[in-house]
């Protein structure tokens, strides 16, 4: 016996434009890809400002465990941020918190306040990830989140790739 709890979910489509996602759903794919090719660029530009200023590979490595420390401790408390206040705030905050803290990573070259801020980049970060996919699931009727999950997994590994060849080749 079937599951009626599970919806539309298994129905298989008659087409693909039947699955693809529209409205809101766009903006926040636009989002996203502004986010990721910024986050790549920055990555990319930032990791060469740390070199240009001394720091070493070993360094920038500590720095990376740091952010990704941030962003795997907070995972969890995100997600009981966002179900608290919402995940369109937390998104929102996160972002321009995020916007500052990296900032304040430019200018501020004393090493153990880079690891500081690293460690807080991680923790804004986790807000974005623990928020990206409930925005998309309430964006998106039942029928398309494969469609529309797939879109913003693909949009994230590409835009990735081409920050990092924008990063690559930016004259001088």
């Amino acid at each position: 016996m079937k599951d009626s709890s599970r919806g539309d979910f298994d129905k298989p489509l008659r087409s693909w434009a039947e699955g693809v996602p529209r409205g809101e759903f766009w903006a926040l794919a636009a989002a996203a890809f502004l986010f990721n090719f910024g986050m790549s660029v920055f990555f990319f530009l930032y990791n060469l400002l740390m070199l240009d200023m001394g720091f070493k590979e070993r360094s920038l490595g500590i720095l990376a465990s740091a952010l990704a420390l941030g962003s795997t401790a907070a995972t969890i408390p995100m997600g009981v941020v966002a179900q608290r206040f919402g995940v369109k705030r937390v998104l929102i905050t996160c972002l321009l918190l995020m916007a500052l803290a990296f900032g304040v990573r430019v200018v501020l070259f004393w090493y153990p306040a880079q690891i500081a801020f690293a460690f807080l980049d991680g923790v804004l970060l986790s807000g974005w990830v623990v928020s990206v996919a409930p925005a998309v699931a309430n964006a998106v009727e039942e029928r398309k989140r494969l469609t529309a999950f797939s879109v913003i997994f693909a949009v994230g590994v590409a835009t990735g790739s081409l920050g990092g060849f924008f990063g690559g080749n930016i004259p001088g």
